[in-house]
């Protein structure tokens, strides 16, 4: 499981540079009401979703496990969707395998705004859910002027998430058109990585 911890860095690392700056105009919907929602087929059709706006892809390959990051800022917040293959042994990993994975991706994630000066980042909440029709956590959290959601699940190999930095006027609604859109694509949904 260490390998993923790379995989993560890499995650983080994309978004705490998405957090810490103002969007540019040209690429930034400015109103909710005046956006145009569209459905992307990401990853190589790993997975869809619902975005305002073409996403930036950031795509990461460290040591066998290919990550795939998906941005999208806008003026009162950032959507970040992606999808990561990894190690093989993530087949096998026991119920606390899987359960020290989610437990680790909120360790990384909350370290790393640390590490990088940010102010300390705040958890809210932690629950099991039901994301993308599959068995997963839901992290919510505040940091700065942002209110977070990050959910992720695992199947097998697979790792998928969506994570929303909202300010108060990105509206509940389209935070949850954009976690329900994500649908996975591959892989048969026969796998278990339940936290």
């Amino acid at each position: 499981m260490k390998r993923s911890k790379a995989v993560l860095f890499f995650i983080l690392v994309c978004a705490i540079g998405v957090c810490s700056q103002t969007p540019p105009e040209a690429t930034t919907p400015k109103s909710s009401s005046t956006e145009v929602w569209q459905t992307f087929e990401l990853a190589k059709g790993h997975f869809k979703i619902l975005l305002p706006a073409k996403p930036t892809e950031s795509i990461n390959n460290d040591g066998g496990i290919t990550s795939y990051l998906y941005i999208v800022p806008l003026d009162r917040g950032t959507l970040l969707g992606g999808y990561s293959l990894l190690e093989e042994d993530a087949e096998t990993w026991s119920a606390e395998g899987s359960k020290s994975f989610y437990e680790g991706f909120w360790e990384g994630f909350s370290k790393s705004f640390e590490e990088e000066g940010k102010n300390e980042i705040k958890l809210e909440s932690q629950e099991k859910v039901v994301f993308a029709g599959s068995d997963g956590v839901e992290f919510k959290f505040s940091l700065r002027q942002f209110r977070g959601r990050f959910l992720i699940t695992r199947i097998g190999r697979h790792s998928y998430f969506a994570t929303v930095f909202a300010t108060e006027s990105f509206s509940r609604e389209d935070q949850d058109k954009f976690i329900n859109s994500y649908k996975i694509l591959t892989p048969a949904k026969t796998e278990s990585g339940k936290p």
